[in-house]
């Protein structure tokens, strides 16, 4: 339920800061494009070195 709300929020926050940059121009829309990218890609860098070189994530033991 909670990752619902969350996704939720944070959809609507990234729509909302498009609509206010679309008054700006298209350049701002750019700009927010290649800024949501990068932020997209410094995350699954981040998770990939978390997960496969640091182990800080295991998986659950098989139900018997």
């Amino acid at each position: 339920m909670v990752s619902v709300l969350v996704s939720g929020l944070m959809s609507f926050s990234k729509v909302s800061i498009a609509t206010v940059l679309r008054h700006q121009g298209r350049r701002a829309l750019l700009w927010c494009g290649i800024v949501t990218q990068v932020g997209s890609a410094i995350g699954a860098i981040l998770m990939f070195i978390l997960v496969n070189h640091l182990h800080l994530f295991h998986d659950k033991p098989a139900c018997t």
